[in-house]
C-alpha cells in the first residue's frame, strides 16, 4: 500500500491514480483542495481501489503522523511513501519573508523527513519499502526568482541521498523524481508567451505531462527498482541537461 501526499494536486493525483492502477491501496493526503482530493478518491473507487483520505497541513508535524497512522490502521502496513505535496514561491530573495521561507521548507523538506521517520520503522520491520520524493529540475539547476523553492527541492535530493545510504541494506530504497515544466496550478500564472519560451528552452520542445511524472514515481515505487537508491530521475525532456 502507498501513502501519497499532495494527492489533490495535478502530479500527486496522477501518482495516486497510477499506483492504484498498479494494484496498490492508498492513503491520500491533501489540504486545501478537498474537491480535487474527492475526485481522486472517486476515480480510485471506480477502478476498484481501496483508499482513505487524510486532510491536513503538512507544515504541521502532526499531519505526517496521521498519514502513516491511517495507513497502518486501515491497511496494516506501509510499503510506499510518495511525497508530492508542495507549493511554489515566486519571489526574489530580498522579497522573501522569513515566514514564507519557513512554511515552504516545512511543507517540502521537513515533511519529507517526518514522513520518512514515521514510515521507516514498519518498512524496516518488513524488510521492504520505497520512499519517493517529488523534487524539481530547479532542485538540480536552481532558478532565479525561486530561491526558496530551489533550495527546498535541492534539500530533498540531499535528504534522499543520505537516507538511502543509511538504510541501504534494509530493503528500503529512497529516490527522487525531479520533473521539469509540467502544466499545473503552480504554472497557471504563466502567460502564453512565457509558456512558449519555457518550451523552447526544453530540448524536447514541450511540457511534460503529470502521467509521465507518475510513471517515473511508479517505477521507483515498484519491485523492479530494487537496485536503485539515492538516485534522481528527471522526467524533464532534457531540461536538466541544458
Amino acid at each position: 500500500m502507498a501513502v501519497v501526499t499532495g494527492a489533490s494536486g495535478v502530479i500527486g493525483g496522477a501518482v495516486a491514480r497510477r499506483l492504484g492502477r498498479d494494484g496498490l491501496r492508498l492513503v491520500l493526503g491533501g489540504y486545501r483542495n478537498g474537491a480535487a482530493l474527492d475526485r481522486v478518491s472517486a476515480d480510485l473507487e471506480a477502478a476498484g481501489v481501496r483508499s482513505r483520505q487524510v486532510r491536513g497541513d503538512l507544515a504541521q508535524p502532526e499531519t505526517a503522523r496521521l498519514l502513516v497512522g491511517e495507513a497502518l490502521g486501515s491497511f496494516g502496513r506501509v510499503d510506499v511513501v510518495v511525497h508530492a505535496a508542495g507549493h511554489a514561491l515566486y519571489t526574489p530573495i530580498l522579497d522573501t519573508e522569513p515566514e514564507a521561507w519557513d512554511r515552504l521548507m516545512a511543507v517540502h523538506l521537513r515533511a519529507a523527513y517526518l514522513l520518512a521517520r514515521r514510515a521507516l520503522p514498519p518498512m524496516l520491520q518488513a524488510g521492504w519499502g520505497r520512499i519517493v520524493f517529488i523534487g524539481s529540475v530547479w532542485g538540480l539547476r536552481g532558478a532565479a526568482g525561486e530561491v526558496a523553492y530551489s533550495a527546498a527541492k535541492a534539500g530533498l535530493v540531499g535528504l534522499a541521498r543520505a537516507l538511502a545510504q543509511e538504510v541501504a541494506r534494509s530493503g528500503v530504497t529512497v529516490n527522487v523524481v525531479a520533473p521539469g515544466f509540467v502544466r499545473s496550478a503552480q504554472t497557471a500564472h504563466l502567460t502564453p508567451q512565457e509558456v512558449a519560451a519555457l518550451e523552447e528552452a526544453i530540448p524536447m520542445g514541450r511540457a511534460g505531462t503529470p502521467e509521465e511524472v507518475a510513471a517515473a514515481a511508479a517505477f521507483l515505487a515498484s519491485p523492479e527498482a530494487s537496485y536503485l537508491t539515492g538516485q534522481v530521475i528527471a522526467p524533464a525532456g532534457g531540461w536538466d541537461l541544458a
